[in-house]
């Protein structure tokens, strides 16, 4: 039985070990994005990766010297400031995405008022003593000790700070990345941290190795959206720019509703073609990155039957094939033009926010690559 047991936690310390080192390299690689883009985002992503990489190091070596105590699993003090100061260091990368910039030294004390406020309560009752938990049955006849009740609220803190960043409010003019695919990070990374509460809660071993599958496919994830999907933020991109409501869409179309027909009464099919049309000559909406086809309906005040066929009395096949068309004629325009000296930044003000699906509706609609035109293709 102990040799089983030893198996197990040989094979945990070697996994361990293989995520701290994959955490290393995202680190080192994620500063020479840094150092490329100048992006304050990849600079707070890269010190999570190697602050982890960091702490993974040190629980090895109390593990490797025998000073690694088991019984810190339950709710252990140290492991339980260590890993949620790792999350809000993690949640600070999808929030600065969202809002290049937009943290400063006040905001910052505002937003973790709360964990800290905690953390130093909890740090405060340490000389004191700690309430040793040896099973999850011992946490809630234990948790009117205050040491106790902070560690549960600690564990839980977490959950308000990931829903906020859920539903924060999209600016798709300065944000370098999809709204999905930042909820997909923010997700990811909530679910990894219900992992590590669960295994510092009930112990279990299997809880840890999801934990850290977990933590290796969000790196995964950050790294393949850094290296093959993000652009940098243009730098004359300024806030408010552009219109950002569909109202202000919806009644610029309506003029022509508003304007007299000679003689001609419009069917309800016709007048969504004729308002699709005028919706398509204003770039602010087909340059939106997260225009939807329901969201296009709603602008148009029509339904998704009559969109369609509107679409295909314009003599594009789909939603999808007319909304590239635009931005991809947008992009060509600009580049016939003369303006090559960017061709992320003329990508990115069409409306795409992934450099690989530009480049390839680029190369598909107009049957050229960029290159053809004296422009580098994407790069890792």
């Amino acid at each position: 039985m102990q040799g089983n047991c030893d198996i197990v936690m040989n094979w945990y310390v070697t996994l361990f070990c293989i995520t701290g080192i994959i955490e290393l390299v995202a680190g080192v690689l994620m500063l020479s994005q840094r150092r490329r883009h100048r992006d304050r985002s990849r600079l707070l992503i890269a010190i999570f990766f190697l602050l982890t990489a960091v702490v993974i190091a040190v629980v090895m070596g109390l593990m490797l010297s025998g000073r690694y105590v088991k019984g810190d699993h339950i709710l252990g003090t140290g492991a339980i400031l260590t890993g949620f100061a790792l999350f809000f260091l993690l949640l600070l990368y999808p929030l600065e995405v969202l809002r290049p910039n937009w943290i400063n030294p006040r905001r910052l004390l505002a937003l973790i008022s709360p964990w800290l406020f905690f953390t130093l309560l909890l740090l405060a009752l340490l000389p004191f003593g700690q309430t040793e938990l040896h099973s999850p049955a011992e946490i809630l006849p234990n948790i009117y000790h205050s040491d106790v009740l902070l560690r549960v609220l600690l564990s839980l803190i977490f959950i308000p700070y990931g829903l906020w960043l859920i539903f924060i409010r999209y600016n798709w003019r300065n944000s370098s990345a999809p709204k999905r695919w930042i909820n997909t990070i923010v997700l990811m990374a909530m679910a990894m941290t219900v992992t590590f509460s669960l295994s510092r809660t009930l112990g279990i071993l299997w809880i840890s190795y999801l934990h850290m599958f977990l933590y290796v496919v969000l790196t995964a994830v950050i790294l393949w959206m850094e290296f093959r999907v993000r652009f940098k933020v243009p730098d004359n991109t300024e806030e408010g720019a552009f219109a950002t409501e569909e109202g202000a869409f919806a009644a610029s179309l309506s003029i022509a509703e508003d304007k007299p027909m000679a003689e001609t009464v419009l069917t309800t099919q016709e007048l969504v073609r004729d308002k699709l049309t005028a919706a398509m000559e204003q770039p602010e909406i087909w340059q939106n990155p997260e225009l939807s086809r329901g969201m296009l309906c709603k602008i148009l005040g029509t339904n998704t039957n009559y969109l369609q066929k509107a679409i295909k009395e314009l003599g594009y096949a789909s939603y999808s094939e007319m909304i590239n068309c635009k931005r991809v004629e947008f992009v060509r325009r600009e580049i016939e033009a003369g303006n090559k000296e960017n061709i992320q930044d003329l990508f990115y003000r069409a409306g795409y926010r992934s450099r690989v699906t530009a480049w390839r509706n680029f190369t598909s609609i107009t049957g050229k690559s960029p290159s053809s035109f004296g422009l580098s293709e994407p790069s890792e």
